[in-house]
């Protein structure tokens, strides 16, 4: 078997036992990244350089944003196995943190 292919069997595995709480934590994630991204390449971005006089300085203004959250979106396209593997990982930390499933009999010291 694949390590791809037990990726894609853990993952589905994980929405059927936690469900809820695994679609919070990837799109928590998910929208960190996008956030952190963005604030870094707004952070590198040369903001006083020369708005085209075309458009004024709003449609200027709304172009690098759009284009500012077009390069964050890439770079959470980029880091999307990181954030799949985070998201196996930190899913039954958050589950047993809310008490997600606490009733459940496979969660159940053996005795």
């Amino acid at each position: 078997m694949s390590r791809w292919t037990e990726l894609k069997e853990r993952s589905q595995a994980l929405m059927e036992r936690y469900g809820p709480i695994a679609l919070g934590v990837h799109f928590a994630l998910f929208f960190s990244v996008v956030f952190g991204a963005w604030l870094g390449i707004r952070m590198g971005l040369d903001l006083g350089s020369e708005a085209p006089a075309e458009g004024g300085l709003g449609g200027w203004l709304l172009a690098t944003f759009g284009l500012e959250l077009g390069l964050a979106y890439a770079v959470s396209q980029a880091l999307k196995p990181v954030r799949l593997l985070l998201v196996l990982a930190l899913t039954p930390m958050v589950a047993r943190w809310t008490g997600y499933g606490a009733g459940d009999p496979e969660d159940a010291p053996e005795s």
